[in-house]
């Protein structure tokens, strides 16, 4: 024989035997539900994967440069909504952004031969403690007196930072590393 499932409607409406006093009642819309998830994070999350996708599967510079402004164009929209549920994770996804954008100024810097993007590069990579945070800025930063910029820069300060900014540029999957970090822990 079946038993009859206990209503729990029905256990609420009945008096408290201990205190003599009508239990609460609860209706359908009391019920705590969750809180409606933050739009313009998911779209700007939803961007930033696309060209995390792109990143992994190969794409040349030209590709990611497109890629990389219409990733900027639409995490700054999205992040313009009114919403802002998870601000942690709407600066994670500021975070990743600004990793895209170095990678791109550091390729561009690197074809370009542009020794002064690279020196400006390679200061934003050691003075930006949310940028130098990243392991695999540390590790480049780590390799600055090994080498120099090809071109003759006198101070030996901008020789550094130049080879480092030449480093990420020869390399830009170090950024997009750091930028996939990002979007890991905007996804938490």
């Amino acid at each position: 024989m079946r038993k009859a499932p206990i209503c729990p409607v029905l256990l609420l409406s009945l008096t408290c035997w201990s205190c003599g006093k009508p239990a609460p009642s609860f209706s359908a819309s009391s019920q705590i539900s969750a809180p409606p998830p933050d739009t313009g994070a998911r779209q700007a999350l939803q961007a930033l994967k696309a060209l995390q996708s792109a990143t992994t599967i190969g794409v040349g510079y030209r590709d990611y440069a497109t890629r990389a402004q219409d990733a900027q164009i639409k995490v700054d929209q999205s992040l313009e909504l009114p919403e802002q549920k998870n601000q942690t994770a709407r600066d994670e996804i500021q975070k990743a952004l600004r990793f895209y954008q170095l990678a791109l100024l550091a390729w561009s810097a690197h074809i370009a031969e542009d020794f002064r993007k690279s020196i400006e590069l390679g200061r934003i990579l050691e003075d930006d403690k949310d940028i130098f945070a990243c392991p695999g800025v540390k590790e480049i930063v780590a390799q600055k007196r090994r080498g120099r910029c090809p071109d003759v820069i006198t101070p030996k300060w901008a020789s550094e930072a130049c080879y480092v900014g030449w480093l990420a540029g020869k390399n830009p999957a170090i950024l997009w590393g750091c930028a996939s970090d990002k979007i890991a822990a905007a996804e938490r």
